[in-house]
């Protein structure tokens, strides 16, 4: 973690997209010493077509919100379409138009130089093949929130339409590859031209594991922002809440009446703090009191 938050420094973190700029993926396998943090971002997506790149160097990356196929359900969720067709001849006219369509997506991508292309949503299987053929990787079927990051992160422009998409939209990056990683293979995109983003994989010996290592980097990560953003800071392990103690037993043996009593009382509520986390981990809360008043009484604090 804190590897993660020095490459992509403090300045960053204090942005308006602080709590997107580092994220994780969870791998299955290894142990939590074989988690690494990559110098950009990490895509789980599969590459559909085995003839496409695996490796894409000074990636010009195009970024479409929305698919590349004529939808075959749902012309939205109350309303379902189907085709018919009286004759074998007008299935094969329409089978010509939905090629040249498609092609006519594709070529439109093309003529822009693209050769990394990012799809939101789906991608006809016709058009595998098509941009196989041509040497561009196409990657495809991203959650709406991460298609979002993954824009901000490459500093892309989302176009809903391959017509309207031109070179000053795309993102760019020195590599795009696909890695083994223990079982699966992932995307790395590294050496983005946009502002420092990092990804975690994290590895453990299953998803339990893992799901408890996420939870801990997530409050890591909001912890580092909140810092980015105000840097003042107490140290932890209950050493502030002992140190006030300490002060307040001192300040109390100076009042001469039974307000003293209610100020120990305070100064016994602030050193129930680190009793409660020593008796947490299993230690005995009492002998951490009485060590923590010895030590910061030396003002080892």
């Amino acid at each position: 973690m804190i590897e993660a938050v020095r490459t992509v420094g403090a300045k960053n973190l204090a942005g308006p997209d602080g709590n997107d700029i580092i994220d994780a993926k969870k791998i299955a396998g290894g142990s939590l010493a074989d988690s690494q943090v990559v110098d950009g971002i990490v895509l789980t997506q599969e590459i559909p077509h085995a003839r496409m790149p695996r490796r894409v160097e000074g990636a010009r990356i195009a970024l479409i919100q929305g698919e590349l196929r004529i939808p075959e359900k749902k012309i939205h969720r109350y309303q379902d379409h189907s085709l018919e067709f009286d004759t074998p001849q007008r299935l094969s006219n329409f089978e010509r138009d939905k090629k040249a369509f498609l092609e006519g997506l594709a070529t439109k991508i093309l003529e822009t130089n693209a050769n990394v292309v990012l799809v939101q949503g789906g991608i006809d299987d016709f058009l595998f093949e098509y941009f196989a053929d041509r040497g561009v990787l196409v990657i495809r079927r991203f959650p709406p929130v991460e298609f979002a990051r993954v824009s901000r992160a490459l500093g892309g422009n989302m176009v809903p339409n391959p017509e309207l998409l031109t070179a000053r939209d795309f993102a760019w990056a020195d590599l795009v590859e696909e890695r083994r990683t223990g079982k699966d293979k992932l995307i790395f995109v590294t050496g983005c031209k946009a502002p420092k983003t990092v990804d975690i994989i994290i590895r453990g010996p299953n998803m339990s594991a893992l799901d408890a290592l996420e939870r801990v980097m997530k409050g890591a990560i909001k912890a580092g922002v909140a810092v980015a953003n105000d840097p003042r800071l107490v140290w932890g392990g209950g050493a502030f809440e002992q140190e006030l103690a300490t002060g307040l037993y001192k300040y109390s043996e100076q009042i001469p009446d039974r307000r003293q009593l209610v100020i120990k009382a305070v100064a016994e509520a602030f050193e129930s703090f680190p009793a409660t986390l020593a008796e947490t981990v299993g230690l005995k809360g009492l002998d951490i009191t009485a060590e923590l008043r010895h030590r910061h009484s030396l003002g080892e604090t």
